[in-house]
């Protein structure tokens, strides 16, 4: 086995998060600057909204996907599958969002600004070609090639990221700020598709639809589950306190995505790995890139979540000021339970790809 290669290829995965979430970190806060927390914890509203409806989108396919190419299925196949189950998907919670939010808005006695509306629209229409850019880069994971899913995205995310401090500092407003993400969610599905352009594509049979929904079923239980906790969160806070305290909670959550960039890095890497070593039964392998994770996470994130639990204060007010301390209880507790969740992500991933899904 490579593993420099396999090193390699986790070190970009890593850092590209890294420079992504910082690049996020620094709009955002060029953004509470100059525009206030109502844009952020509009936005962040609208996020939640649109994770809970596309929970129906997020079942674990992609999972199952990553799996059937690293088991040697055939790939036009895998790829035509995947594609018909997230366009059927796709369609269901849209067609579920518009009902809801027609009756919100024009039956009902809770109807939002036009503003919101507005933000509402594009974080949905920006959800649907991340969706689709998904499933070319879940393809790309799936072979181990870590170039073509990263770069493309990293570059995507800096470009908003610009684009946020320019509407920011523009005074351009919330559904410009909305908007600058269907930009860069346009520009990286074209980019994606010329790169994908050459990739087979087949119809998928019955058998093959049959075999991605049964690996699946047990994957349903779990995680549309932890996506429906993260994007509730928003929603709950922003129907009971307002949109302004979503952003205290926004704020936090972005700092912590270190933490969890790692966790899905691992995922991301073992579940074909131990996929291609289950199938041929070379156990002992398995065993040493589980402990090998699980060493990783110990020596070198451990200190860091401590660090920033015990100075959570300190950071919250060096780097958002007074008005978000708040904010400082918050970013201890997302901080502690991304690193369970980083812990537990090796033996999670092993189950997976050994297709023990049922425990």
């Amino acid at each position: 086995m490579d593993y420099s290669s396999i090193s390699i290829k986790a070190a970009l995965h890593v850092y590209s998060k890294i420079i992504m979430s910082a690049s996020q970190f620094v709009a955002m806060l060029v953004v509470a600057h100059f525009m206030g927390p109502t844009p952020l914890g509009m936005i962040g509203y609208a996020t939640g909204v649109i994770g809970i409806f596309s929970l129906v989108a997020n079942l674990g396919f992609s999972t199952t996907h990553r799996k059937k190419i690293a088991e040697g299925k055939d790939l036009g196949e895998c790829i035509g599958t995947y594609f018909t189950i997230r366009m059927v998907l796709m369609t269901i919670w849209v067609s579920l969002f518009l009902v809801w939010i027609f009756n919100v808005q024009y039956m009902g006695n809770l109807g939002f600004s036009k503003e919101q509306e507005y933000v509402l629209y594009l974080v949905a229409l920006h959800k649907i070609l991340m969706g689709h850019s998904g499933i070319i880069r879940h393809t790309f994971w799936s072979n181990l090639e870590a170039a073509k899913s990263v770069l493309p995205k990293l570059s995507s995310r800096v470009l908003v990221s610009f684009l946020k401090i320019i509407v920011a500092v523009s005074g351009m407003g919330v559904v410009m700020l909305a908007f600058t993400q269907v930009i860069g969610a346009i520009l990286l599905m074209m980019v994606y598709i010329y790169m994908f352009r050459n990739y087979p594509f087949k119809f998928p049979s019955r058998n093959f639809v049959k075999d991605y929904v049964k690996f699946t079923i047990p994957l349903m239980l779990t995680i549309p589950f932890t996506v429906l906790a993260s994007s509730s969160s928003s929603v709950m806070i922003g129907s009971f306190w307002g949109v302004e305290e979503v952003a205290f909670f926004t704020v936090p959550l972005t700092l912590t995505k270190a933490i969890a960039l790692t966790s899905g890095t691992i995922g991301l890497i073992l579940l074909p790995l131990i996929s291609k070593k289950s199938e041929s039964k070379d156990w002992k392998s398995v065993h040493i890139l589980v402990h090998e994770s699980e060493r990783f996470i110990h020596i070198y994130m451990l200190p860091i979540t401590m660090l920033v639990i015990i100075f959570s204060k300190e950071i919250v007010s060096l780097l958002l000021g007074p008005s978000f301390s708040s904010s400082a209880n918050v970013l201890s507790i997302l901080i502690f339970y991304s690193f369970i969740d980083l812990t537990t992500r090796p033996y999670s991933t092993q189950l997976i790809s050994t297709g023990h899904v049922n425990l």
